[in-house]
């Protein structure tokens, strides 16, 4: 049975719209103000929410804020018996689904109200397909590695609740695949993914490609522009490198991020947004307060919720699937088919360490299907910086690195040849299963790797 929330002061309309809609197969729960509209009720699962417009205390619009600060998507109705245009163009802009008139014509209320609800059913339909996909793609984050997989687990848990997300990772290392992944995983997946590079940006520019401004509100301000955190909203904001942010825009991105509230700029006028904020960086932001260059009270309210990426060398047993996903993905481009990576060529991109993550190793891969001879990619189609000293093939990895880099490789493999069996796994590679343990949580040594 689908479940409404109607909000509406005059007792004879709750009545009747609350029996009609039960009789319609509806649940319905009717309240006479907004002012119980609280985090507890939000929380409930509701189909559609019904409001009026003008209500004692909170207004419906005031309704509306909360309910979408909460959920994006869930269906709202303003009803009011005191239309203007003004009123129903900023309801509608402020997200409500419709905008009703009193009298209300009862029929037409459960038609609407039927195909919402069922408009509803099927963007549910279509998260819960997104987080699958989230899941066991990670968005495009390709490996099988213990640190990514704790990546997907964090998508799959942070990406459905609505508050800000903090990503931390080295240049390079897929902070944006992560926070995209985070929006599917979402219940705002239906609407849009907005990204921008901070430090990309001239500081002169920055707060009036995020907040807006007016016309005339400076040299250049030939009319009103609207800034991303108004575009952005019910969906998600994306803010790469917020490190680099000046001081006196953090203060503003603070404030919008505890009361969805922004002015833009040369205005007056206080304006909402429920986009979601995700911010990512590169930099050490503990360091950054300490430094006095980031303020503590952003980075606290950021770091609720953290999501660290690994660097690639900290996942080399991801590498060969990453070089197959690339090399596929170029070939497939280029009409072709798959190229075959040599196995000598493989074990020096695994032994690598690829200061510039996995994007380098894009660049790499697509570098050597682009300009390699056929379909067999060997160690003569790899770049001089990845085959080391006078081309040796020798990494940056020292020999004990290399070859635990292999074993755990090998190891892996093993595992999925016998579905996960650990016992079995270690009776193939010959070794007990307590070293089998210690081979996967990195901790075996030299001299630990002989016992068996």
């Amino acid at each position: 049975m689908h479940r409404v929330l109607l909000i509406d002061d005059e007792a004879d309309f709750r009545s009747t719209v609350a029996e009609f809609l039960t009789q319609s197969g509806y649940e319905v729960r009717a309240l006479r103000d907004g002012t119980g509209v609280n985090a507890e009720l939000l929380s409930e699962r509701w189909d559609a929410i019904l409001s009026d417009l003008q209500l004692p205390g909170l207004s419906g619009l005031d309704v509306l804020a909360r309910v979408r600060a909460v959920d994006p998507a869930v269906p709202f109705f303003i009803i009011t018996a005191f239309a203007s245009l003004e009123s129903a163009i900023e309801a509608l802009r402020q997200g409500a689904t419709d905008y009703l008139l009193k009298p209300l014509k009862l029929d037409s209320l459960r038609t609407r109200l039927d195909r919402a609800v069922r408009f509803r059913a099927l963007q549910s339909e279509n998260l819960a397909l997104r987080r699958e996909v989230a899941s066991l793609r990670g968005g495009g984050l390709v490996g099988r590695s213990p640190g990514l997989r704790n990546v997907h687990d964090l998508i799959l848990k942070v990406g459905p609740n609505d508050r800000p997300v903090l990503i931390l990772g080295e240049s390079g290392s897929g902070k944006e695949l992560v926070a995209r992944a985070l929006h599917e995983a979402s219940p705002r997946a239906p609407f849009g993914f907005t990204a921008v590079n901070v430090a990309a940006i001239p500081e002169s520019l920055l707060e009036s490609e995020l907040f807006g401004h007016v016309k005339g509100s400076f040299t250049g301000a030939t009319s009103d522009k609207e800034g991303l955190f108004a575009a952005a909203s019910r969906g998600t904001l994306f803010l790469d490198e917020l490190a680099e942010a000046p001081l006196s825009l953090q203060v503003k991105l603070l404030r919008v991020l505890e009361s969805h509230e922004f002015m833009p700029v040369g205005s007056t006028k206080t304006h909402r947004s429920d986009a979601r904020v995700i911010a990512a960086t590169n930099r050490d932001l503990k360091k950054r307060v300490e430094e006095k260059l980031f303020r503590e009270d952003l980075y606290y309210r950021l770091s609720v919720l953290e999501v660290r990426v690994p660097a690639l060398r900290e996942r080399r047993e991801d590498i060969p699937e990453l070089v197959e996903h690339f090399a596929a993905k170029v070939a497939a481009e280029a009409g072709r088919r798959p190229p075959a990576i040599a196995a000598e060529a493989m074990r020096v991109l695994s032994a690598y360490d690829w200061p510039g993550n996995v994007r380098q190793l894009r660049n790499v891969v697509e570098r050597m299907v682009i300009l390699g001879p056929g379909q067999d990619l060997g160690t003569a189609d790899l770049p001089p910086e990845v085959m080391g000293p006078a081309g040796t093939g020798q990494a940056t990895m020292n020999l004990r690195g290399s070859r635990k880099a292999f074993e755990r490789q090998h190891i892996l493999w093993v595992l999925r040849e016998y579905g996960g069996d650990k016992v079995k796994a270690a009776e193939a590679l010959g070794i007990n299963l307590s070293s089998l343990y210690r081979k996967l949580e990195g901790e075996d040594t030299e001299e630990g790797g002989s016992r068996g």
